[in-house]
């Protein structure tokens, strides 16, 4: 609660609720085979929450977590595209875009244009030199939470990348493209 202090007894118990809250873990370090972090893997392991570890160096106390956990037969966090492929199917899911709402047509090399309405107004804004959210808010027409869900939606999709900073870009080619 509010106003409680910072006590190592209490993690655990807020790492349960922030795992459960999510749709994935990611584990960057864990120096030892019993850190909070760990934990946290198995917390979220346990609530049927997606677990991915990036490697580290071999012989590194920071990456001895990390690299267990790989060995033990978690998914290895090498790149966006591995996590993407982790959630994405949780994602779209969760963010239902309820009945009636069609999915993306592929053509050729390059991605159609989705067949929602908003979706491919938020498209046609999109660029493929980086664009901020909020000049696509004002293009669209659509509440900055709106744009937001449909930039999801099309990241998910690989048709938008996140590029740092509030800015994000049309992507030419799918990822499915682009991996295989």
């Amino acid at each position: 609660p509010p106003g409680v202090s910072h006590l190592p007894r209490h993690f655990p118990v807020r790492n349960r609720i922030v795992t459960g809250l999510s749709l994935a873990t990611v584990v960057v370090e864990a120096a030892a085979r019993k850190s909070g972090t760990l934990v946290s893997a198995r917390l979220a392991a346990e609530q049927g929450r997606e677990v991915l570890a990036v490697p580290g160096n071999l012989g590194s106390p920071n990456s001895e977590g990390t690299n267990g956990l790989i060995r033990d037969g978690c998914r290895p966090l090498l790149e966006a595209a591995d996590l993407a492929a982790a959630i994405g199917p949780l994602l779209s899911a969760a963010v239902s875009l309820g009945p009636g709402r069609e999915g993306l047509g592929q053509t050729g090399g390059l991605p159609a244009s989705p067949k929602d309405p908003e979706k491919a107004s938020l498209f046609a804004a999109l660029e493929a030199e980086p664009v901020h959210v909020d000049v696509l808010v004002e293009e669209c027409g659509f509440d900055g939470a709106r744009v937001m869900e449909l930039l999801t939606t099309l990241q998910i999709e690989g048709l938008a990348e996140a590029v740092g900073g509030g800015m994000f870009a049309r992507v030419h080619e799918p990822l499915a493209r682009r991996r295989g």
